[in-house]
């Protein structure tokens, strides 16, 4: 079967409008619908904002319980339209996108995915040859291995394939220079296009020179050519099914009786390394083997009895594909980054307790990267270790909790809030460390009736007190069916997100670009800007360290040491939080920088979010006005946990129950964003570039390891931002489970790495200085 190709423009512009191309694929796909009651039809693009657009359209004409959009897991709920809300599966009460049972997703007539996202509906077990018609949208944009996690992992002999692009286009995000000349940069469009069989432009396999011209309404041009393109992809499916009768009645005569028949739909319990080889696609252009287009092979599935740690963020249920289980998907991490999965080489010699070769060497520019993955994996590792850990006959206890919900314009605390009243399900860890994991907020916890085999609940821990008492948060199902006698079996598994984040951040900061950021050896002559008087008390010291923070000029960063940021205190029986002389510093420097720099864009990143509260609160207090500050808070951060007189510069749709960011026109307008080292991945995620801030501040860097200071470094600094961090001597971050990461280098911060090394022990006030 060879693929149909539709040489046009892209499908969907800036305008976020379709082009011609778009309704060609639209109109192909809604005759096939039409006409085709079989049909099974998948629909890949390049990014979410085409999917988005082709469903949007195609929702029109097809029932919502007909068609399907399969988002990444934690792809941003506030990104999603909401017209295309209803065709999505959001678990509130994980915060991220899923998959129906493998039951309900084949029912579906019309999924849409981006091209990596449709390696979940291969995980979650839909098969090759169960799509009769793929749509390889704007498939010039991607590099050809990422045209294969749909094709090789969805496709078979009969499964007909269109494939869309435009001339000259290419995909953007190819990093290596070698890999760009000599072929990466070449797509499964452009290579097709440019074979001996579509260069005769036979319209029986080509439809080009479609103009790029984007109009909001479809006529009878595009109606033609829609039709054209469905009526051959028809003609050519119709024919491919009698082949495909014709060769099975040969294969069935020739086919040994006592041998089982092919199976279409592979068991769990099969690996795919050991499928029938009925049941396989034949070999791509490209090599099929599941594996993604970072070069990263994928796991294959584990037996039911112990659910596979990579790249799964929940445990998987005893049988993925049952068609009765409540919850018959599995939880893995967003699919726009690599899986990052642990090197067998690595894996073992953490497994033996050996140090790795790498982290013997003295960190360098050129072990980097390689440096904190194995410190990152050996976290990783300890994760793996301690999935599936499971505790036998539990007795659960049920505590309540009342939250306020706020009301009015800024949604400010009054007595007339309502009270949501949340219970939650609490229970004992053993207190010796060795024999129990080390959880934290947001990891996960699945429990089940003793005894039985039923499918496990699934919930969310909401806080762990004093290290062994751990409160978890169930749905309703879990709830229904408790009472105190019951025992459990309670398993655990972990929240990945923040690891695959630092992962991106480290393979990010290790280009040459950043050496000066990460191996400061030299400065430059500073130029003293002209700066205000100070508009707070100051001392000497803080007054030298404001001035010296503006006429920085270097490529090198700046250090403050001194207190955290924040210190807690108490007035009149309550406990307040207030700037200590650190965090007057940078709040001094973060102002005379805005009212002396019309141009001056300036982000402020701290641990955690007390911190970034704080020091906006300041901010604001100190003349800047809500137009010009945004504070950008995790999506379901809790709404009463947000102090009331930064909510105005706070984004939060009530209608989804979530903060957001606003679009990236209104973003780049703020002179002032605070945020979480963690959540400042939001802002690179909506569009935010390397380069917009003039000014970074690293906001007790100390408190944090170095890959996630690097978050916010490594993907929003070039080498003309201006980088102040800031640390106390002894601080480190408190959430390393790993004991060998501990000792071998993860423990010690971006701010001490820099505080030890030659350029800032000379204590020269152009680089440091220490109140």
């Amino acid at each position: 079967m060879l693929p149909y190709l539709v040489e046009g423009p892209i499908t969907v512009g800036r305008s976020i409008v379709s082009s011609r191309t778009g309704f060609v694929v639209c109109e192909a796909v809604l005759q096939v619908y039409r006409t085709s009651p079989s049909c099974r039809i998948l629909i890949c693009a390049p990014t979410n904002k085409g999917c988005d657009v082709i469903t949007i359209r195609l929702r029109g004409k097809i029932p919502e319980s007909n068609i399907f959009r399969a988002n990444a897991t934690f792809r941003e709920l506030d990104g999603v339209p909401e017209e295309i809300l209803p065709s999505c599966l959001y678990i509130k009460k994980r915060e991220c996108f899923s998959c129906p049972s493998i039951h309900e997703l084949r029912k579906f007539k019309v999924i849409s995915s981006t091209f990596m996202s449709s390696h979940r509906l291969h995980n979650a077990g839909i098969t090759a040859g169960h799509f009769s018609h793929i749509f390889l949208v704007d498939a010039s944009s991607v590099i050809e291995p990422e045209a294969m996690v749909a094709l090789a992992n969805l496709a078979n002999e009969s499964t007909v394939v269109t494939v869309t692009g435009a001339p000259g286009d290419h995909s953007g995000w190819i990093h290596s220079r070698m890999a760009r000349q000599n072929g990466l940069l070449i797509s499964y469009f452009e290579r097709l296009r440019k074979s001996k069989l579509y260069d005769i432009l036979d319209s029986k396999l080509c439809l080009v020179s479609i103009v790029a011209r984007n109009i909001p309404e479809m006529n009878w041009e595009y109606l033609f050519f829609g039709i054209l393109a469905a009526g051959i992809l028809l003609i050519i499916r119709s024919g491919d099914n009698k082949k495909e009768e014709t060769q099975n009645r040969n294969r069935n005569s020739n086919r040994d009786n006592s041998s089982p028949p092919p199976e279409r739909i592979i068991s769990p319990k099969i690996p795919p390394s050991k499928r029938p080889p009925e049941s396989r696609p034949p070999p791509p252009p490209v090599s099929s083997s599941s594996s993604s287009s970072f070069g990263t092979p994928l796991s294959p599935p584990k037996p039911p009895g112990r659910p596979s740690t990579k790249p799964f963020l929940s445990p998987a249920p005893s049988n993925p594909t049952n068609p009765n289980s409540k919850t018959a998907y599995i939880l893995v991490e967003k699919d726009a980054l690599p899986i990052y999965a642990i090197p067998e080489d690595l894996k073992d010699s953490i497994k033996k307790d050996v140090v790795p070769r790498i982290l013997k060497r003295p960190l360098s520019p050129s072990t980097y990267k390689d440096y904190f993955e194995a410190l990152l994996y050996a976290e990783d590792f300890y994760l793996e270790k301690w999935d599936g850990f499971e505790m036998k006959n539990v007795t659960l206890e049920l505590e309540a909790a009342s939250i306020h919900k706020r009301k009015g314009k800024y949604n400010k605390k009054n007595v007339d809030d309502e009270k949501d009243d949340k219970v939650f399900v609490a229970f004992e860890l053993d207190t010796i460390p060795e024999r129990r994991p080390f959880l934290l907020s947001r990891d996960f916890v699945s429990v089940s009736l003793s005894g039985t085999r039923a499918e496990p609940f699934q919930g969310l821990i909401y806080r762990v007190v004093k290290s062994n008492r751990v409160l978890v948060e169930f749905g309703e199902d879990f709830h229904v069916q408790h009472y105190s006698a019951c025992k459990y079996n309670v398993k655990f598994s972990f929240n990945r997100v923040c690891l695959k984040r630092t992962h991106q951040a480290v393979a990010t900061a290790s280009d040459p670009l950043f050496r000066n950021f990460l191996f400061p050896d030299s400065i430059s002559k500073n130029s003293l800007l002209t700066a205000q008087l100070p508009s707070i008390d100051l001392d000497w010291r803080q007054i030298s360290a404001v001035r010296h923070i503006l006429s920085n000029q270097n490529a090198v960063p700046y250090l403050v040491e001194g207190p955290i940021a924040i210190v807690c205190e108490e007035v009149d029986g309550n406990r307040s939080n207030f700037l200590s002389r650190t965090g007057s510093v940078v709040c001094e420097a973060v102002l005379q920088v805005y009212r002396t720099s019309p141009s001056c864009r300036i982000l402020i990143c701290a641990p955690t979010n007390m911190e970034c509260d704080v020091i906006t609160r300041s901010l604001i207090k100190g003349k800047i006005p809500e137009s010009n500050i945004f504070r950008a808070n995790a999506a379901f951060r809790e709404l009463d946990g947000v102090p009331e007189d930064i909510l105005p510069s706070c984004l939060y749709k009530k209608e989804r129950e979530c903060f957001s960011c606003p679009s990236i026109h209104e973003l780049r307008k703020f002179k002032v964003i605070s945020s979480t080292f963690m959540s400042s991945h939001r802002l690179h995620n909506d569009g935010i570039t390397a380069g917009h801030f003039s000014h970074i501040f690293l906001v007790d860097a100390s408190s944090v390891i170095e890959p996630e200071a690097m978050v916010a470094l490594a993907n929003l600094a070039n080498e003309s931002t201006v980088v102040t961090v800031t640390g106390a001597p002894g601080n480190h971050s408190g959430w390393i489970r790993s004991h060998m990461a501990r000792q071998n280098g993860l423990l010690i911060s971006y701010f001490e790495r820099l505080r030890k090394s030659k350029l800032y022990e000379s204590l020269d006030s152009k680089v440091i200085t220490v109140l």
